[in-house]
């Protein structure tokens, strides 16, 4: 890579040496920026791939290109420079990941205000939002979405009702304190707070119920006895939003059902059927439920794999099941077709299947891209080659923009060859 840089010196001091020549200076400063221009792309990739946003990996880019040119006197080992260059890059995304999540963990003084609304705030902070050491970009995408519903309940409200709940739920002050600031005396202030958390309630059980429901925020007592709909799109048209329903089952259990209207008409099956509730355990969101339900899926489907495809049911744990990867038409139950599934029997317990695909669902490339394109459909999975080795092939791409996510998957293993975002 460096042959021209060395006709000139034998290392890239020479770049930054006010003591060559007028020429030679020049020719270097353009090889060096022709080499960090090509750079560009795959550091961007570098990123995304750790876990920024389109835009942010941008960012990171073009501050580990300006960080090396400043730092070109500590290259000792020119024959190495793209592997210098991807190391700035990395430490870069890092220590930008882990500002994104210390600042999430410090805007999060609305988990001050729901224990005051009576609201189960490990539900409504889903899969540990609440003082998790390390957070998952797609779920500080989430967490946002809280924040962002809250702030909205939050302005609806009458200033004075605001400030009070300001002062002492969400900057945690005294409500002696608070009563002396805003004037009142404190069952003065008590009443006060007692309206506020009403008209908070009642905002989120009316103007703002769609989006409090998918948080678990849904205040009043209204049975889950029909079809609900959720902010979760449907993967395979893309087109609507899915609708959640938890049904009782004659043993006790109770199964979460989620379903594409379009799709459900169209082929009869659900996009998510899960019968491993009891009653008093089921949860009140379906945002939440749905997430967990892919990554313990995907915890379940990656370690029956690596056990050479024998596992333990995982709704009675009493019989060892034994996993197929099924084409739609092989599976006994109503499917989505052009996927395949893995499928197990289980004497008690019937038959468990789901999509392949589902091994995805726990990427963490995946998790973000889906996270910033919830609109988005997977395509067909196909056979296809990879390094030589035979891969599944799967495409997902955003219908409301031009987004795109591939993946190379080992057909035996399931193994991530390679996943990338366009």
């Amino acid at each position: 890579m460096f042959e021209a840089l060395d006709t000139h010196d034998t290392t890239l001091f020479a770049l930054r040496d006010s003591h060559t020549s007028h020429t030679t200076h020049i020719t270097l400063n353009a090889e060096l920026e022709r080499l960090l221009a090509a750079a560009r792309p795959r550091l961007q990739r570098i990123a995304r791939l750790q876990g920024l946003a389109y835009d942010a990996a941008e960012d990171a880019a073009q501050e580990t290109l300006v960080q090396a040119w400043r730092s070109l006197e500590r290259l000792s080992a020119p024959d190495r420079f793209d592997a210098w260059l991807d190391g700035i890059c990395r430490n870069i995304v890092r220590r930008r990941l882990r500002s994104d999540a210390q600042n999430a963990r410090h805007e999060m003084p609305f988990a001050n205000l729901l224990p005051a609304l009576d609201i189960d705030v490990d539900e409504a902070l889903p899969l540990e939002f609440a003082g998790a050491e390390e957070s998952d970009p797609a779920e500080l995408l989430s967490r946002q979405d809280l924040l962002t519903l809250l702030d909205r309940a939050l302005a609806l409200l009458p200033p004075a009702t605001r400030e009070a709940l300001t002062l002492c739920y969400l900057s945690d002050l005294p409500q002696r304190e608070a009563a002396a600031r805003l004037g009142l005396s404190s069952n003065a202030l008590e009443v006060r707070l007692h309206r506020a958390r009403n008209q908070f309630r009642r905002l989120l059980s009316n103007e703002l119920r769609a989006e409090a429901e998918d948080f678990g925020l849904l205040l009043d007592s209204e049975a889950d006895s029909g079809w609900r709909e959720t902010r979760l799109w449907c993967n395979f048209c893309g087109n609507h939003h899915l609708q959640g329903r938890f049904e009782p089952e004659p043993d006790g259990r109770v199964t979460m059902r989620m379903r594409c209207p379009e799709c459900w008409m169209r082929y009869r099956a659900d996009s998510v059927r899960t019968t491993d509730y009891y009653p008093g355990q089921q949860p009140r969101a379906f945002l939440p439920a749905h997430k967990k339900f892919l990554l313990r899926n995907a915890a379940f489907y990656t370690n029956a794999v690596a056990n050479g495809y024998r596992t333990i049911c995982p709704v009675c744990a009493r019989h060892r099941v034994r996993l197929e990867v099924l084409r739609p038409e092989d599976v006994p139950e109503a499917t989505y077709p052009d996927v395949r599934y893995f499928l197990y029997r289980c004497p008690d317990c019937g038959i468990g299947f789901s999509s392949i695909s589902t091994l995805g669902a726990a990427h963490p490339v995946a998790k973000r891209f889906l996270a910033e394109h919830p609109r988005s459909v997977l395509e067909p999975e196909t056979l296809a080659e990879y390094a030589g080795r035979p891969a599944y092939h799967f495409h997902m791409r955003d219908v409301s923009s031009a987004a795109q996510l591939t993946a190379f998957v080992d057909t035996e293993t399931f193994a991530v060859f390679d996943i990338f975002v366009e």
